[in-house]
This record gives C-alpha cells, structure tokens and sequence, in this order.
C-alpha cells in the first residue's frame, strides 16, 4: 500500500465513522458514554477482556477474584486459567444471602463476576445486592449482560461497573453479526 496514512483512507474513513456511530447507539442502550464502547471479536473476548484487564490493572490489589458457580462455560474456563496464573478463584451461589457473600471476600479480593441471567442456568442475579457487597470492599462488579440485554436491564442503573455483551445474540436486533463489546461505567478506578 502506497498511502501509509490509513488515516486518509476512504474505506477507513468510513469504517471509522461506522465504528463512532455503533459505540453511540450502544452507548445510548447501556447509558454510557460512547469513549467507553469498546468491541471484540466475540461475548467470551469481551468478558475475557474484562476479567483478564481487571486482574492486570488491580494486580498491586492482589490476586482473587470472584465469580458465581453458575457462570457459562467459557468463564469457568477462563477462571480456570487465571487459577494456573496464581489467581485464586471463589465461587459463589448466586442465591446466598449478603452474609454469606461477604465471607467470600479477602482483603487480597480484586473483582466480582456476573451474568444478569446465567446460561445456561436461567438464574437472574440480585445485581443491585453483589454492586453493594462488591463496592463495600473496594471492587468493581462486572456483569456479562448478554441475556438480558440493555432492552431489558441496564447494569449500570444497578450498581454494575463494567458491563459485557455477546452482539453476536441479540444487539444487532437479527443475530446476523459476530461480535462482543465491554463497556466501562466510569464510575469506578
């Protein structure tokens, strides 16, 4: 390629404004700001993304993480890896009382893990419960909100602090993309 600006490139022109324009509509289903939109590839490199760069950024807050035992396959995977990397891994029902959540945590606790409505259980987590358990310990919460989607739930609105999705189901209103996208809230360092 002659033009090493890609910049100038009309193709990437166009890709880019495509691009402005999904993170603004996404970000008006999640009510979030567009900078905080970003896509993958897929749902599980989104939550990948999001597990793995929380435990990368919060590394000097040490090294566990929770998660519900109820989570998809490809995060149980995912935490199965992190276990090999040293992170320990607790989970959690879902359905337990904050009490019993609460003993869970360690002063070494990085992140809290959800799926709004687990698959393949069909569980609904009590969001607004583990973003209060979670906050009180100084952690984000990260809900993967595929299942829901932002038609029917909006995370943030109860307390999430990263939010994931698998595009590939439902965002794009005929399943007929491939994608993933993570959204930050902001509210949270």
């Amino acid at each position: 390629i002659a033009n090493s600006d890609w910049s100038s490139d009309v193709c990437s022109s166009d890709l880019k404004a495509a691009v402005a324009h999904a993170r603004e509509q996404v970000a008006a289903l999640i009510n979030a700001d567009p900078k905080e939109v970003f896509f993958t590839a897929g749902g599980t490199e989104a939550d990948n993304w999001a597990l793995f760069g929380v435990c990368d950024q919060l590394k000097a807050k040490g090294n566990h993480i929770i998660t519900t035992k109820i989570e998809h396959h490809a995060i149980l995977h995912s935490c199965a890896f992190l276990e090999k990397q040293g992170i320990d891994v607790t989970l959690v029902d879902p359905d337990a009382p904050e009490e019993e959540i609460e003993k869970a945590f360690r002063p070494n606790t990085k992140m809290v893990f959800g799926e709004t409505i687990a698959n393949p259980a069909l569980v609904v987590l009590d969001i607004e419960k583990f973003a209060r358990i979670a906050h009180r310990h100084g952690v984000p919460l990260i809900v993967d909100n595929t299942f829901a989607t932002p038609i029917n739930c909006r995370p943030f609105e109860w307390g999430a602090d990263i939010v994931t999705h698998s595009t590939t189901k439902y965002m794009d209103g005929h399943a007929m993309t491939v994608g993933g996208c993570i959204v930050d809230s902001g509210n949270f360092d």
